[in-house]
């Protein structure tokens, strides 16, 4: 699932960062953009309300493309191999001081040898999932649609922005039981940006999101023989049953705030942001009577600085950024907090650039831990490492540009400790292959090619070609991807 999220965001984030326009000022502005070299302020802050300090030109696109994805060196809820096909709209526009942007993509994905798995997304934090021991291939269709406005300057210093951001989905695994799902988020983001002086401004903004996930297990099943449910309630604890039909529903809340500072003078740029956010999320069962199941919260904390110098041509910038998420469990049945999980991320990235050639380093340290407290289990990890990115794009001709970008990095297990309390199917099937997905160090390598070809003066062709993997001590992945794009 979390390939299907990365290649919808992917798609989507193509259409809203173009290579080309009909204007060259145009399309090198839209480059720079693309490439980093111009700061991309709502990515940075988090914040639509300064949506209206990008100076891209207006611009339509269309877009559609595939993807491949698969290997064994992979987390074991997740398939073994996927392809997804995908289409997706954008654009951006400034009229009477007013700012727009939009986007909407759709995607479908066939995911393969899918065990263990129920829902919709496992990995998206909260433990208490449905699963059962047999495998098989998912169907999924997702939509996404985010549409922001800024709105002209009032009281003289002062923009309000708003995010509206949509997301459902469906899937379901072809083989007995049969499990399925819906999906549904829905999330409002408002903003403000208040220019303080010349040179500084800052900005905040709220954001609360709504997710409602429903499940069926059973209903559509075709076999004969008893299906046994397992109620995942942590990292090895678990119920296990044989049943007819079941339903599941979670429900969740994420409240979201954040601000940030930012110094422009002439060609250098500083940019300080921070955010904060707490996300409840509650799993209910049952047919006939709704029944609490158990209670998710999850905190997030972050912040980031950011420089900028130099213009188009030439320049370069430097960022740094931690990311904190914590999360703990509430079981019903033991009455008790039994599950916690943490992720702590520090990331850096710095980039040189000059005419047609730009290189950047991206290090990183990370560390991971989950634990079980009523099946004594869990495990922790610390891993460093870094890419090291070549990004070449050159204009052949005034109706021609072609891009590579290679990139090559390596990550590598600093620290990990496992400890087996119960010895269960769940830790052996589920919790153990996690902690050695964690524990691989591994090679990590990319090149993307793209190609683009204007055939008008207002309308351009593009055709990208993507190529990636990681390859560690005894497993591998790889990603393929195709896309071709119409701009105008």
């Amino acid at each position: 699932m979390q390939k299907l999220s990365l290649f919808l965001t992917v798609l989507a984030s193509l259409c809203c960062t173009s290579a080309v326009h009909a204007q060259a000022s145009g399309r090198d502005t839209l480059n720079a953009y693309e490439d980093g070299r111009l700061p991309e302020m709502p990515q940075l802050t988090r914040n639509p309300a300064s949506l209206w300090q990008s100076d891209r030109p207006n611009y339509t696109r269309v877009a559609g493309g595939w993807e491949y994805a698969g290997g064994d060196l992979r987390r074991p809820m997740a398939g073994a191999a996927s392809n997804t096909f995908g289409v997706a709209a954008a654009g951006y526009a400034k009229a009477g001081g007013w700012t727009y942007q939009g986007a909407v993509a759709y995607n479908k994905q066939l995911e393969q040898d899918v065990a263990w798995s129920g829902v919709y997304n496992p990995y998206e934090g909260n433990p208490f999932l449905w699963t059962d021991s047999s495998s098989g291939e998912w169907e999924r269709d997702h939509l996404r649609v985010s549409a922001t406005v800024n709105t002209p300057a009032f009281a003289r210093r002062w923009h309000a922005g708003l995010n509206i951001a949509y997301h459902v989905g469906s899937g379901a695994r072809k083989s007995d039981p049969k499990p399925f799902y819906r999906y549904r988020n829905i999330s409002l983001a408002p903003g403000l940006t208040w220019q303080a002086g010349k040179h500084t401004g800052i900005g905040a903004y709220g954001k609360v999101r709504s997710v409602q996930e429903d499940n069926e297990l059973g209903f559509y099943n075709t076999g004969t023989g008893n299906v046994l449910l397992y109620r995942l309630r942590g990292y090895g604890t678990y119920t296990r049953a044989p049943f007819v039909n079941a339903e599941r529903q979670r429900r969740g809340l994420l409240y979201e705030a954040g601000g940030y500072y930012s110094y422009k003078k002439d060609q250098l740029s500083m940019l300080i942001s921070i955010y904060g956010a707490v996300n409840e999320e509650t799993v209910y069962e049952g047919v006939i009577k709704r029944q609490a199941f158990g209670y998710y919260h999850e905190n997030r904390l972050g912040g980031a600085v950011s420089f900028f110098a130099g213009g188009i041509d030439r320049g370069h910038f430097a960022a740094i950024s931690f990311d904190a998420v914590s999360g703990h469990a509430d079981d019903v049945v033991y009455n008790a907090r039994t599950a916690y999980s943490t992720r702590r991320q520090l990331s850096a990235k710095a980039g040189y650039w000059k005419g047609s050639t730009q290189l950047e380093l991206c290090p990183f340290l990370q560390y991971d831990e989950f634990t079980d407290v009523a099946a004594t289990t869990g495990f922790n990890t610390a891993s460093a490492g870094g890419l090291l990115v070549l990004n070449w794009r050159k204009r052949l001709s005034p109706q021609t540009c072609l891009q590579l970008k290679p990139a090559a990095g390596y990550r590598h297990v600093l620290h990990d400790n496992w400890q087996q309390g119960a010895n269960n199917v769940i830790v052996r099937e589920l919790i153990f292959p996690d902690y050695r997905y964690f524990t691989s160090s591994r090679i990590i390598a990319s090149v993307t090619c793209a190609y683009i070809l204007h055939l008008s003066p207002h309308i351009a062709h593009g055709i990208e070609a993507y190529a990636g993997g990681e390859l560690g001590p005894d497993a591998a992945n790889k990603t393929i991807r195709l896309q071709y794009s119409i701009l105008f």
